[in-house]
């Protein structure tokens, strides 16, 4: 059996955060702010081109059972970057989007989510 996820951990002290009934999954990624409800995909996440000018990737950190998404900007300006998140919730894949503006130079955890519940990230907007 999956133990509970303990919400007095943390890096989830202050979050919003919803768990499944049995409090062994996350439904919507811990965030600082409460935004619009994520939704069901069937799709897989499909590598986009991104502009040539922007120098933000994404890169994964974390343990064994938990990871962490980054933001790095590389680049000598500022970038407003949509990223999208998706995860496993009750067998089923959701996603959802959200938007962060980086500074150069500016390394920013943006996703963060138990690993038994394959999550990714992906940019599919940097202007």
């Amino acid at each position: 059996m999956t133990e509970p996820i303990d919400i007095n951990a943390p890096h989830l002290v202050g979050k919003y955060l919803e768990l499944s009934d049995d409090g062994t999954e996350l439904a919507i990624p811990p965030r600082d702010e409460h935004l619009t409800a994520a939704e069901d995909t069937d799709e897989e996440l499909a590598a986009e081109a991104l502009p040539e000018a922007c120098d933000v990737v994404v890169t994964e950190d974390g343990n064994p059972t938990y990871a962490w998404f980054f933001l790095t900007n590389r680049g000598t300006t500022d970038a407003t970057v949509t990223i999208e998140r998706s995860w496993t919730y009750q067998n089923r894949r959701r996603r959802d989007t959200a938007q962060h503006r980086l500074y150069p130079g500016q390394h920013k955890n943006v996703f963060n989510m138990p690993r038994r519940q394959d999550p990714r990230c992906r940019i599919i907007r940097c202007r």
